[in-house]
């Protein structure tokens, strides 16, 4: 796998190939399959306790509109977020305006800004949007920067399974702020 900086448009933007040939046929490789590492995971009975955390470690990357309730996608139950999120992140970041990733010393400024958070730091940083895809992004210029891996949890049921499972308390919709 390879990241595509910038995405197809830049990949387009600097005159590379955009049709599909037959690819070289290479040796067969020696990966084998491996039992899922679960470690980078955060589940919902996990996220549930960072509810009496002292550190707020619990970011919410969905747009403005999901937070606050104004949009609910589809799969979700209802509008609203998780009442203990630390703050609302945009998931992008840690990319620039043409889609490329900022260096790493930009990423862990952005991440001390809005985060608070250093790579050092003994937290994990649990993430959250919709179905756990937009959390991949902050997650990996975190890593890009310099962050623990272990350090860095997508919470992949995300609001999807959230909305369907949490109690009114575990709730909180647009009304109530």
């Amino acid at each position: 796998m390879w990241v595509l900086d910038g995405g197809f448009d830049s990949w387009v933007a600097a005159g590379l190939p955009t049709t599909m040939s037959e690819p070289p046929l290479r040796k067969r490789g020696t990966w084998r399959a491996r039992p899922l590492d679960q470690a980078l995971l955060a589940t919902r009975s996990s996220v549930a306790a960072l509810r009496d955390a002292c550190t707020p470690r619990l970011w919410d990357v969905r747009s403005m509109d999901e937070f606050n309730g104004r949009v609910t996608l589809a799969g979700a139950a209802c509008a609203g977020r998780i009442p203990w999120a630390s703050k609302r992140l945009d998931w992008d970041a840690f990319r620039r305006a043409d889609g490329t990733w900022r260096d790493a010393s930009e990423v862990r400024q952005i991440a001390r800004e809005l985060m608070n958070a250093e790579p050092a730091d003994d937290l994990d940083l649990v993430f959250y949007c919709q179905s756990g895809v937009r959390t991949t992004q902050l997650i990996f210029g975190l890593c890009r920067a310099g962050w623990p891996l272990e350090k860095l949890k997508n919470y992949d049921g995300s609001w999807v399974e959230w909305s369907h499972l949490a109690s009114s308390e575990e709730i909180r919709d647009a009304a109530s702020g």
